[in-house]
């Protein structure tokens, strides 16, 4: 299967991560297993790893970038929302059948009894 992953991060895990897919990583494809990278705070060299993919000017300072900015689960939560009504309208699920002018057929469940005979 194609994959777009450049790298992937794992920020301050438990060091029992980092042991755990040392054993595991002889079943994933070696070009997969190289992108993960483990990362610590207190570990120079693999922050410099991760500022080399992403700016620590739009890092939040809880991962070890600059940016500030407060995440706010409300906030975010509400916007997601506004974000699957409007998706779902364009697709036309959301109630609304007749959408782009194509009606979609209702379909009705009827029960059905199907019976064997032996002959």
């Amino acid at each position: 299967y194609p994959e777009r992953l450049s790298a992937a991060f794992m920020f301050n895990p438990p060091k029992i991560f980092e042991a755990s897919f040392k054993v595991l990583k002889v079943l994933i494809d070696p070009k997969s297993a190289q992108k993960l990278n483990f990362v610590y705070k207190e570990n120079e060299e693999s922050m410099k790893t991760m500022y080399n993919h992403i700016d620590p000017e739009v890092l939040p300072v809880e991962f070890g970038g600059k940016n500030s900015v407060v995440y706010n689960h409300e906030d975010y939560s509400k916007l997601m929302t506004r974000d699957d009504i409007k998706t779902a309208s364009f697709w036309g699920a959301d109630g609304n059948h007749a959408m782009n002018g194509h009606s979609v057929p209702e379909v009705k469940s009827q029960l059905s009894l199907t019976v064997a005979k032996a002959s």
